[in-house]
């Protein structure tokens, strides 16, 4: 087992996200690394998300701000200096989440504070009885290895986060929350202390604690630079990040318990009313899965039967297959 970390003082989000997409290709076995960085004035949304549902682009353009597409999936988050981003990448051998929830937990109870893991991919502070979101978390898999990204509020714009996005009403009702302002909260408001330094160092400490190794500064000048310069202008093409803008015969979808699911789909021969092109925007975690339904439900019969064996033919979780079926039985359009 070794660990390494590389922090970064570059604030650029097209630059990092490449950076953390070379590192993932750079991890051996036995290997696990902590990457720390932060970008600034940014949204970034889940790599099969809607930018228009996301965010209010008219707000983010009048800010000078930037919209990035990582490759996880999840939900759309505000990133600024207040912000601290950590990617936990590793070797599918040494890939471990409960340790890396760990090492964030007991860096930031080393600031008095009592974190603790919430839901799929959330970690909260309990305020008066009430949960408060200060880290959310998403995941991405290649068959080399793997990586856990996510966010730590330090001290953000809760101003700007709630100007910058603008989440769908039923996921915040899902929450039982009013506004996405209501739901976070600042590591700052409950110790005046927390820096982004001193976190980074508390992280780096926790990280040498949770493997019982004491970590290494990765050698980022050893990777490809041509390399680092061809991802990163494929993260800032607008094609990649603005995401598809072509036009389609219907739209329907809502939220469901493991995430959104919006469906656009166009007909190729109303004879037979099939459906020949098909783009679905999720928030759901497993980006590869919504990949594989969208090319499946292409060629099959625009109706409740047609979309539901095809659904079924890219899962086996029978719950996934019945809410969804369940939700398709009451559109009237696929009943005809």
């Amino acid at each position: 087992m070794k660990c390494f970390y590389h922090i970064t003082n570059n604030t650029n989000p097209y630059e990092n996200i490449a950076l953390e997409q070379m590192l993932l290709e750079a991890i051996e076995p036995g290997q696990t690394l902590l990457y720390l960085w932060q970008n600034q004035n940014t949204v970034v949304i889940g790599r099969n998300q809607n930018m228009h549902n996301e965010c209010n682009l008219s707000n983010i353009f009048k800010e000078e701000g930037k919209i990035a597409r990582r490759l996880s999936g999840g939900g759309a988050v505000y990133h600024d200096l207040g912000n601290q981003n950590f990617t936990f990448l590793a070797a599918k051998d040494t890939f471990d989440t409960k340790k890396h929830m760990k090492v964030i937990a007991h860096a930031v109870k080393s600031f008095g504070i009592n974190a603790e893991l919430s839901g799929r991919n959330d970690i909260t502070v309990s305020i008066d009885g009430e949960e408060k979101k200060f880290s959310g978390n998403a995941f991405y898999n290649t068959q080399k290895a793997s990586f856990h990204h996510g966010t730590l509020l330090l001290s953000v714009d809760m101003q700007k986060m709630a100007e910058f996005l603008t989440p769908n009403e039923s996921k915040l009702e899902s929450k039982g929350v009013k506004s996405v302002k209501s739901r976070v909260i600042n590591l700052t408001e409950l110790n005046s202390d927390i820096t982004p330094k001193n976190i980074q160092n508390a992280l780096i400490s926790a990280l040498q604690d949770v493997y019982m190794v004491k970590p290494e500064e990765f050698d980022v000048e050893a990777l490809d630079k041509q390399r680092h310069k061809e991802l990163t202008n494929f993260f800032a093409d607008h094609a990649f990040w603005a995401g598809s803008q072509r036009e389609f015969d219907a739209e329907f979808g809502k939220r469901f318990s493991f995430g959104e699911l919006i469906f656009k789909i166009s007909i190729s021969n109303e004879d037979k009313m099939l459906i020949g092109d098909s783009l679905i925007y999720s928030d759901a975690m497993d980006t590869e899965w919504i990949k594989r339904l969208n090319t499946a439900i292409i060629g099959c019969e625009c109706s409740i039967t047609g979309i539901c064996d095809a659904i079924k033919k890219e899962t086996e979780d029978k719950e996934i297959c019945k809410e969804i079926c369940e939700y398709l039985e009451t559109l009237e359009e696929l009943d005809t």
